[in-house]
């Protein structure tokens, strides 16, 4: 009778977590910004008024965040996800508020800002931009008492069994040096298609474009790192042990994919690409515990989408 209840209570405990986790993912997310966005489009986004509250919804996240973390280092039930919250938090201010604060400086704008900034140039300021937030996001886990294979930091084990999906076509548990090889050539050829299909490039405009190659191939090793470290990686190691591996995935691709609404291909067909692309990362991380194949896999795809960038910028006239 003693063990049931002790069940039962874990269980009430383990769903309070989950409830907690989604509720808070939501409200810090995007969705609160796409909501509105996409509710006063148009002229009426224009509006002083439209902005302000675009404004007050900015503010409302580092606010909603540390109630959460609050909350959550108030009652012991919902401890685990202080972490969580906490690297939530620290991300928001680094990317949300500090980065831009930075960027719009004189200082900032006088090294990579400018009319005469080649599009090389004023690219290496944003992804050295960028940067601040793993950073910033490896400074805080160390002082958490975290060592880097702890949060995937990693090569981990390249060999280890893909756990099946059946709705995937994983039928059996394939090892990742095969399924992250294919998974690679598919991701990058896809978007390559994409990418062909929208742009529909001529010859001569890859041509123009290879002498930008190195730069392209420098720009997605960073992209992919600045993005799988405190998105991905840092995060996964604050849920795994508060909700479990599939929640813990799931919460990361939504907060992910919802990032990417206003992006390339945008709307929902955007967030449900970048979603995948981010459960399937998280994936590789877990299964491996470690960092290589996401940041490989995300690398490969950046250096066909940083390369059509690159063509886009010759064709407009700037290097």
């Amino acid at each position: 009778m003693r063990s049931q209840e002790s069940n039962e209570f874990a269980e009430a405990r383990r769903q309070r977590l989950v409830a907690v986790a989604w509720i808070g993912t939501l409200l810090v997310s995007s969705l609160p910004d796409i909501i509105w966005r996409e509710a006063f489009s148009g002229e009426a986004s224009q509006a002083l008024w439209a902005r302000s509250v675009t404004l007050v919804i900015l503010w409302a996240r580092p606010v909603t965040l540390v109630i959460l973390l609050a909350l959550t280092l108030a009652w012991k039930s919902l401890r685990r996800l202080s972490g969580y919250f906490l690297l939530l938090l620290v991300i928001h201010m680094v990317a949300g508020i500090v980065s831009p604060l930075i960027e719009e400086s004189r200082i900032w704008q006088g090294w990579f800002g400018g009319e005469q900034a080649s599009w090389a140039w004023s690219n290496l300021g944003v992804h050295l931009l960028r940067l601040l937030v793993p950073l910033v996001t490896l400074a805080v886990l160390s002082l958490m008492g975290l060592s880097r294979r702890d949060y995937f930091l990693v090569k981990g084990q390249l060999d280890a069994p893909v756990e099946p999906v059946r709705w995937l076509g994983i039928n059996q548990p394939d090892p990742w040096t095969h399924f992250g090889r294919v998974l690679a050539i598919i991701v990058t050829l896809v978007t390559l298609v994409f990418l062909v299909i929208g742009a529909r490039p001529s010859g001569s405009d890859v041509v123009r474009a290879l002498p930008l190659l190195p730069v392209v191939v420098l720009f997605a090793a960073l992209n992919a790192f600045n993005e799988e470290l405190p998105y991905r990686a840092a995060l996964l190691s604050q849920l795994l042990p508060a909700v479990g591996k599939q929640h813990a995935l799931l919460l990361t691709a939504v907060l992910f994919g919802l990032g990417h609404f206003y992006g390339v291909p945008s709307g929902l067909s955007g967030v449900l690409m970048a979603g995948f692309f981010a459960w399937l990362m998280g994936k590789s991380m877990v299964e491996t515990r470690g960092f290589f194949w996401a940041w490989f896999i995300h690398f490969l795809q950046d250096v066909v989408i940083f390369f059509f960038f690159a063509m886009g910028a010759m064709t407009a006239g700037g290097m």
